[in-house]
Parts: C-alpha cells; structure tokens; sequence
C-alpha cells in the first residue's frame, strides 16, 4: 500500500497482482458504493 485516503475509503496500491496480470498502480475501495453515503446522478 502507498496510500491511504483520510477517510480510509481508497487505497493507493502499486504492483496489483490480478488473476490477469500486474497493474503498476491501482486505487481501491474500501466500502461498497452502495453503502459509501453517496448520492447518485440520474
């Protein structure tokens, strides 16, 4: 992990390792969007 969102809801990770191969860097979310608080734009 490289970083971490004030809130800990994002994760910046270098060096993903996926079923399909290495991402040089990724972001992540910790909480579902479902369940972030957010609201959606229709």
């Amino acid at each position: 992990m490289v970083a971490m969102k004030g809130d800990g809801s994002h994760f910046l990770v270098d060096q993903l390792r996926t079923p399909i191969g290495v991402m040089e860097s990724a972001v992540l979310r910790s909480v579902p969007p479902a369940f972030s608080g957010s609201t959606e734009i229709s």
